[in-house]
């Protein structure tokens, strides 16, 4: 810069320029339960300072044994959440997904989201449907692996990112279900009553 002026072919940024950072954590180990929805496949821990982003992209890498049938459609989701715990309250983002996994896992990818991320720390879950009679013991996991996974539409600055990798998950039913019910009837005549 000379005599206040910047040369037009320089890189030129404001002081303002948002700092993003990302940390992509499982925060379960357990498993999945067949029949249950927004399972926690990964949780992205979003800070960001200076100024808001707006989310308009991710990419998540799903891994296991499971195929598309164990999951059902529209199951894969993404939420959005102000605190670390997803519930009932938090906003779903981007359109559902369904899984075209035939058995050796695949890439998802949410377009169109659209979020602005304000300034302080948000969070964002990538979550799972289970179907009711999903295969038993077939496995899921998902995570992203590098800050390229999330586009975001405003330059920024990369803070530290880390992404830890995901939990393997099996699919199972509910604790004490029996696996299979079976209804015998006995169908007699009525005692002979001598008169």
């Amino acid at each position: 810069m000379v005599d206040g002026t910047t040369n037009i072919g320089s890189a030129f940024s404001f002081g303002n320029q948002p700092t993003v950072t990302i940390t992509g954590t499982d925060p379960g180990s357990g498993n999945f339960i067949a029949s249950m929805s927004d399972n926690i496949l990964y949780r992205y821990q979003v800070a960001v300072t200076s100024a808001s982003v707006t989310l308009s992209q991710l990419v998540a890498t799903l891994i296991g044994t499971y195929q598309a049938a164990d999951l059902g459609p529209a199951s894969l989701k993404l939420f959005y959440s102000t605190d670390i715990t997803l519930d009932g309250a938090d906003a779903q983002i981007g359109s559902n997904l369904t899984s075209v996994s035939t058995g050796s896992g695949e890439d998802i990818t949410f377009t169109g989201i659209a979020k602005v991320l304000p300034i302080g720390t948000s969070y964002l879950f990538l979550t799972s449907d289970v179907f009711y009679n999903a295969t038993l013991a077939r496995t899921i996991s998902g995570s992203s692996d590098a800050i390229a996974d999330l586009t975001i539409a405003e330059s920024f600055t990369n803070g530290a990112h880390s992404f830890a990798a995901a939990n393997s998950h099996s699919i199972t039913r509910i604790p004490g279900t029996p696996t299979d019910l079976f209804i015998s009837e006995y169908v007699e005549d009525p005692p002979v009553t001598n008169t």
